[in-house]
């Protein structure tokens, strides 16, 4: 009598890791890339330092503290990323956080809970619906209002990638490697750039 010792990598994780699946996310990234620098180019056309559209409408609130507050924030994220070409260190930590830490526990946040949620919870919410909730709420807790556009097609994109893996039942794995390579992107835009 033959005992089955459990696999490390069960029936389910292989189907989570398939080729289909990687490459969804790979394209899921590589279109959120395209998308949000389109983003940027529509709600940015003016260059550095033109988030006029949202620090205005943060201003419109009649709280200055705060639109000041969040542009700051911003740049300083900015001077971070900069300054990274010259620290091995901080880049290693960076790439890390950005390409692993952030996309697993963001998109078990927005797409393993959070849209499912709302699909759950609101009668009239359907997938599009969802995705756009999430997504908007996902471009808000990045709290900068220049990238809001960019992160909302971002996030729109993710989304999407999860509800077409889950529809294949593969749960979380092709938004996860699509914000994984939008975040690449992304920082290694800020080290050519800087």
């Amino acid at each position: 009598d033959e005992k089955k010792t459990p696999s490390l990598f069960p029936s389910q994780t292989k189907r989570l890791l398939d080729t289909q699946n990687v490459t969804l996310g790979l394209k899921c990234g590589a279109l959120a890339s395209v998308a949000a620098r389109g983003a940027d180019f529509i709600f940015n056309s003016g260059g550095e330092g033109n988030d006029v559209f949202f620090v205005e409408l943060l201003n419109a609130s009649g709280d200055e503290t705060v639109a000041s507050s969040v542009s700051s924030a911003a740049s300083s994220a900015l001077d971070l990323f900069g300054s990274l070409r010259f620290d091995p260190a901080a880049l290693a930590a960076a790439l890390v956080a950005s390409t692993l830490v952030a996309p697993v526990t963001e998109e078990l946040f927005f797409r393993g809970f959070l849209l499912p949620a709302i699909e759950k919870r609101a009668p009239f919410a359907n997938g599009a619906f969802a995705n756009g909730v999430t997504a908007v709420v996902f471009a808000a807790v990045h709290f900068s209002p220049k990238d809001f556009p960019a992160l909302f097609v971002a996030g729109a994109v993710f989304g999407a990638a999860q509800i077409a893996a889950r529809n294949a039942q593969n749960g979380l794995v092709a938004p996860i490697i699509a914000h994984a390579t939008f975040n690449a992107s992304v920082l290694a835009e800020y080290l050519w750039l800087s």
